[in-house]
């Protein structure tokens, strides 16, 4: 009877603790559906998101502005998040989030159009569209004046 108490007390903390289904170590850091490395990271084109490596979908910001070397641009997530932003070879910038709004600013690292180039937005959500509204954007002139009628929208 005590090897039997022993036992199923074992089978607990095993299932409890650790193993899976398949056996102990069957999730990788790293690795799609487990956690992020310490310095979180992951492998295969994943996205560290709450503490998980996910697949996310992928999405361009359209410049539409002839002459933009720089622009700014605040989202207002519904049903999608913004789960990482890529800037692109050539381009630079930074990303700041409260709540569920995400602004993104970026500049051409050398004296060229931004049109048509520049950053890539990584977001989850279900569906083949991102449902994140454009509630503002602004672009910029080599001079860094504001160019009449600009945008930024998903692609």
């Amino acid at each position: 009877m005590h090897r039997q108490f022993v036992a199923s007390v074992l089978a607990f903390v095993l299932i409890a603790f650790g193993c899976g289904p398949d056996g102990p170590g069957e999730c990788v850091q790293g690795q799609r559906g487990c956690a992020c490395t310490p310095l979180g990271d992951c492998g295969d084109d994943l996205v560290c998101h709450s503490q998980q490596c996910v697949e996310t979908h992928r999405t361009a910001l359209e410049v539409s502005a002839l002459g933009a070397r720089a622009c700014e641009v605040l989202f207002q997530e519904g049903d999608s998040v913004i789960a990482e932003v890529d800037f692109r070879t050539g381009t630079r910038g930074s990303e700041a989030r409260r709540g569920s709004k995400e602004s993104i600013a970026f500049i051409s690292e050398a004296d060229t159009d931004l049109t048509g180039r520049g950053v890539e937005v990584r977001w989850l959500g279900n569906g083949s569209r991102p449902d994140i509204e454009v509630l503002e954007s602004e672009c910029f002139d080599r001079l860094g004046h504001s160019i009449p009628g600009s945008s930024v929208s998903l692609r």
